[in-house]
């Protein structure tokens, strides 16, 4: 392996340790099994993760993996690989080992290394596949999920979304909008995501007062890049700048109302600015007032 490689896998190897530390297993699977295809083999791969554990003062986890070498791998490249890494460790780390048992082999100080790291070290692929099956069921369920009324479960949701692939991501999103049509700020995020990930087909959605419409996305822009979110906020600019407080209790129902209208604002048949004094004033009498608090009412 070339030196730009070598240095390249170690650094992923830091990487994969940092965020299984962490807590972020499924990136850190991803970040390991990167390193072992960069590696070549797992041999080599293993005697750069040797070389990062020793680096980081973490020796006796690097001994604890060697000595279980000689149970995961077959015995020939087993009894090689444990040959070449107890070398690197005798030359790099000689107080975390005992003498030579009768048997010629070194033995393990300490406790034996943790389940979790054998899988993580040994078979990050066979884990990576069955924490994608865990995941694609989850979402199975979150499908009939109505999200925009239950914060755990989106949140839990978006959870899952982080952890997979992009083109996952946007199956997923797909199928729930077309499951779930109808305005929420979930619904915002997720056309959203679908845009940043450069999605240029079709969504039938519904709009805020139940119309269907085939969206396409190709020419549909962020939410905070429309003419009406940017009109609203240029009148609130103009009409509020002496009442500060005002002006930001209206720009946060800005924000949300113009969330769950996105795309269908011209639905509502209103513009920003008459739609922002209705909120202004509050006035209970008034069918556009009532209309906003309707639409804007229990949602997330």
């Amino acid at each position: 392996m070339s030196m730009e490689r070598n240095a390249e896998c170690r650094s992923l190897i830091e990487e994969a340790l940092a965020l299984k530390t962490a807590g972020g297993l499924s990136q850190g699977l991803a970040a390991i099994r990167q390193a072992q295809q960069l590696a070549g083999n797992f041999s080599k791969f293993f005697l750069d993760l040797l070389q990062v554990l020793l680096d980081q003062d973490q020796a006796d986890l690097a001994l604890a993996l060697t000595q279980q070498v000689l149970e995961e791998l077959d015995q020939d490249r087993a009894l090689l690989l444990y040959e070449s890494a107890m070398s690197l460790l005798a030359q790099t780390a000689p107080s975390t080992l005992k003498e030579f048992s009768e048997l010629g082999l070194f033995v393990r100080q300490g406790p034996a290394v943790d389940q979790d790291w054998i899988d993580f070290i040994f078979y990050p692929d066979q884990i990576a596949a069955k924490e994608a099956a865990a995941s694609q069921m989850a979402l199975t369920a979150y499908l009939d999920s109505d999200l925009a009324s239950d914060p755990s479960q989106a949140i839990a949701c978006y959870q899952v979304l982080d952890s997979l692939a992009a083109d996952q991501v946007q199956t997923f999103i797909r199928a729930y909008l077309t499951r779930h049509p109808g305005p929420s700020l979930v619904r915002t995020d997720f056309l959203a995501r679908l845009l940043e990930a450069g999605d240029q087909g079709h969504l039938v959605l519904e709009g805020p007062l139940g119309k269907c419409h085939e969206l396409h996305l190709a020419t549909l822009n962020q939410p905070q890049d429309r003419s009406f979110f940017q009109a609203g906020q240029d009148y609130l600019e103009a009409c509020f700048f002496k009442e500060p407080l005002v002006k930001a209790y209206l720009e946060e129902e800005w924000v949300l109302l113009t969330g769950l209208v996105y795309p269908f604002e011209e639905e509502l048949d209103q513009s920003p600015a008459d739609l922002l004094t209705a909120l202004a004033t509050a006035d209970p009498e008034d069918d556009t007032y009532r209309l906003l608090r309707k639409i804007m009412k229990g949602v997330i």
